[in-house]
């Protein structure tokens, strides 16, 4: 009887588990660091607007 093909979510190939979160940890890793930038932007301006430097009032 003949060997099967392995299947291509099996861990018995070569490179199928490092390749594999390679191609997909970039388009998240983007995504997190988006999201990051948008939070620390959201809260320098909060603690601007707080202290007066940022926003109605501050000339």
């Amino acid at each position: 009887m003949a060997d099967l093909p392995a299947h291509p979510d099996s861990a018995d190939g070569p490179g199928t588990g490092s390749d594999r979160a390679a191609m997909t940890g970039g388009p998240r890793r983007k995504a997190m660091a988006g999201i990051a930038v948008a939070v620390v932007l959201v809260v320098l301006m909060l603690v601007l607007h707080l202290a007066g430097v940022f926003g109605p009032g501050s000339h």
